[in-house]
């Protein structure tokens, strides 16, 4: 754990280093006039649209908590989302999920470790909903997202792209019917190299089986699907959004494309609140396949992780409140025992 605090603390450092030095430190005071140009109604909109999501995801944990209790109440899951996404941005070790099992099971006087164990279902369902994203995003995108720049780029991309979904088909076929021989193949081969590797390696596909295994009933799989679908389908509207309230015309698919990329680069390990990989990944992604200004670019990286940050701060913080918890009392191993 202590290792990938710090090696969080080293990633956002030197992420947000090498922005500086790649935007160009005389170029920074840009960066503040960039971002006041954004239009306040359209950074407004995002930010509500943004909110109103976790209304999605809220209601998909329903469905998920459902072998625990039933009709667990929409609003205090929601309450829950919003005080464990606000402690995921505060809070180090993604002590978040933790929180929400805690805050929910306390609440709906739910066995909290029951809690948590549907939190790892949401995992998987996140994991592969990001990744079908990420597949469909690259396989469909044209050519010509870029005024015709870069479509090498992007045909390559969608060949490669095409080639890892068929391989994770194949491989989800394997697990999912030959789920002992998998586990052991992938143990066996990392064994020959490193017997924690393959310890860490046969944990993580042990539970990622177990996840998909919880769900086994059809009425509640088939709403958790189409909810994952939705939520994940729609996260790109705010992006879209705050694109159009700068005056850029990027777009459906270069709205989506950047998400995508957001969503693979805050699975790294970062401070609270993936400060430096998100930023990077949207600053990047702007200049590289979409040719926007440094300056423009930086502004819009910083303007997005905000909308993204304050608000669910704020709103957790309230949600958190009326939960009457203190963030020094979630931040206690008192409270989430628990859950662990």
């Amino acid at each position: 754990m202590r290792f990938k605090f710090w090696l969080g603390i080293l990633i956002s450092v030197g992420l947000l280093a090498w922005m500086v030095w790649w935007i160009g430190p005389d170029n920074l005071p840009g960066i503040w006039e960039a971002a006041k140009k954004i239009n306040p109604w359209y950074l407004s909109a995002a930010v509500i649209f943004n909110l109103a999501i976790y209304i999605i995801r809220a209601l998909r944990w329903r469905y998920l908590m459902a072998p625990v209790k039933e009709r667990v109440k929409l609003s205090h899951l929601y309450s829950a989302t919003m005080v464990g996404f606000m402690a995921n941005n505060l809070l180090p070790a993604r002590l978040g999920e933790f929180v929400r099992a805690y805050v929910i099971g306390r609440r709906e006087n739910i066995p909290k470790s029951s809690a948590f164990a549907t939190i790892v279902v949401e995992r998987v369902f996140d994991s592969l909903s990001v990744f079908v994203l990420l597949l469909v995003v690259l396989a469909l995108m044209p050519a010509s997202i870029s005024n015709g720049q870069n479509a090498e780029k992007i045909r390559w991309m969608r060949t490669v792209s095409l080639a890892m979904g068929a391989v994770i088909v194949v491989m989800l076929g394997l697990i999912i019917s030959r789920q002992d021989l998998f586990i052991k193949t992938i143990g066996g081969f990392l064994r020959r190299y490193s017997s924690k590797l393959a310890d860490r390696a046969t944990e993580f596909v042990e539970k990622f089986v177990h996840g998909l295994s919880v769900i086994k009933r059809p009425r509640l799989l088939v709403p958790i699907i189409l909810l994952s679908a939705v939520h994940w389908g729609v996260l790109w509207i705010p992006v879209y959004i705050i694109f159009k309230g700068d005056g850029l015309n990027l777009g459906v698919w270069a709205s989506a494309f950047t998400f995508v990329v957001i969503a693979v680069a805050v699975a790294l390990p970062s401070t609270p609140g993936s400060i430096g990989p998100f930023q990077a990944a949207v600053a990047l992604t702007l200049t590289t396949a979409f040719n926007i200004p440094k300056e423009q670019a930086g502004a819009l990286a910083i303007v997005m992780w905000a909308m993204g940050f304050i608000p669910v701060v704020i709103v957790g913080l309230i949600c958190l409140s009326r939960e009457n918890l203190t963030l020094s009392s979630l931040k206690s191993a008192e409270s989430l025992r628990g859950v662990k």
